[in-house]
């Protein structure tokens, strides 16, 4: 309740929308980011880089030294030309347009001042009818987690072949669900990314609606630069099968990494990459298709097979908060420990003075005292014998409304 309560908050700085569509916000309790993820440890070369590409990029992760020296120049660039760019600026969203093109300066300024004046266009994004029943025929929805706790986005075209001029608002959709996903499933540091599989149905190259796909695909590559992990096309048609293995051969290495094309609809490497669990039955899973769209279905785990050895103790997850508050469950202890380590509060939320004055190593003593044992709050002190970071927060949480 508290989550959802949350969640709209947020919701009425991105989205316009009046009650009758209150339906599209709903937050089950499975979307939220499992407790498991916040005990994810990435692994360098699978989650946090792809081949060259990076993946993760905020959640205070390291930065290459040639990352380090392009966002250097780059600010040292803006300066020099007495350039600026909206305060929303992070280092983060720097890097992803940077990385892009290759570091150059002028063509990220240029990329970042399109992609500000975009947002200033769609967001927040108006909700209407249109929305709702492009979201009911199913074109796109989300369905489960990969290995790597990824979010899986699944198209299907042929949905829409009977409906015209719907090119817009298949790129509204997009927006709306690509920021859903951002906002309420991501953890920075841990999961900023998402994985696509796309079921043509074996529909013919003449028949796929190119207008939409190709307003989704350029919407993605533009203004959401490095969230796709992986693309997987399935019942691919026997002609578009053989372009593809044509044109294949043309492209770069990471990109021919990050997109697969089968003939089938449930091909055996689909499985390397999602566990079973996680896929329907006709793509090769154990899940029945969901009886609606929207909101969302995510089956419970697993979603790896090898938990322990991929994921910290709770030790290791005390300490880790300490670095990262944003893997904080709950947002307002994630504030909580932003603000002993930033000496910044906000007016009336958790004035604890004194724990500011404290060395880093001391905080840290501290704060695992506070947990899993006793949490303080403000106007208030609680004691709760547990070691639940999700009851805790949920008790913050309910006593800063009071």
């Amino acid at each position: 309740i508290n989550a959802e309560y949350m969640g709209k908050i947020k919701m009425q700085k991105l989205f316009a929308y009046d009650t009758m569509y209150d339906n599209l916000f709903r937050m089950p309790e499975s979307m939220l980011p499992p407790e498991t993820l916040y005990r994810f440890k990435p692994s360098w070369e699978e989650d946090v880089f792809s081949g060259t590409d990076r993946l993760i990029f905020g959640g205070g992760v390291k930065y290459c030294p040639e990352e380090l020296s392009g966002l250097q120049t780059f600010f040292k660039f803006l300066k020099a030309k007495g350039l600026q760019l909206p305060k929303e600026l992070t280092l983060p969203l720097v890097l992803r347009f940077l990385r892009s093109v290759k570091y150059n300066n002028q063509e990220t300024y240029d990329l970042l001042t399109k992609y500000f004046a975009w947002r200033a266009t769609k967001i927040p994004l108006k909700i209407d009818s249109g929305l709702a029943d492009i979201f009911n025929t199913g074109f796109i929805s989300l369905f489960g987690r990969d290995r790597s706790y990824r979010p899986i986005y699944v198209v299907h075209p042929g949905r829409i072949l009977k409906y015209e001029n719907i090119a817009e608002k298949i790129a509204e959709v997009c927006i709306f669900i690509f920021e859903y996903v951002i906002h309420y499933m991501f953890v920075p540091g841990k999961l900023e990314n998402w994985t696509l599989i796309i079921d043509l149905g074996k529909i013919g190259i003449t028949d796929i609606p190119r207008a939409a796909m190709k307003d989704m695909i350029d919407c993605l590559q533009t203004y959401y630069k490095g969230r796709l992990c992986r693309m997987f096309v399935l019942n691919a048609s026997a002609l578009i099968y053989l372009l593809w293995k044509i044109v294949e051969g043309l492209m770069d290495v990471n990109t021919r990494n990050k997109i697969s094309l089968f003939y089938h609809q449930d091909p055996s490497e689909l499985k390397k990459y999602i566990h079973p669990s996680q896929l329907m039955k006709c793509h090769g899973g154990e899940c029945d298709p969901p009886e609606h769209y929207w909101p969302p279905t995510f089956p419970p785990g697993p979603f790896r097979d090898n938990f322990i050895a991929d994921h910290s103790t709770v030790e290791e997850f005390k300490k880790e908060i300490i670095d990262n508050p944003q893997l904080m469950p709950s947002p307002e202890l994630g504030e909580y420990v932003r603000t002993q380590r930033t000496g910044k509060s906000k007016k009336g939320i958790f004035p604890h003075k004194e724990y500011l004055l404290k060395s880093r190593n001391e905080r840290r003593n501290s704060f695992n005292s506070i947990i899993p044992d006793t949490i303080a709050v403000s106007y208030t002190h609680l004691t709760l014998p547990t070691s639940d970071l999700v009851q805790i927060s949920v008790v913050a949480v309910s006593l800063k409304k009071k």
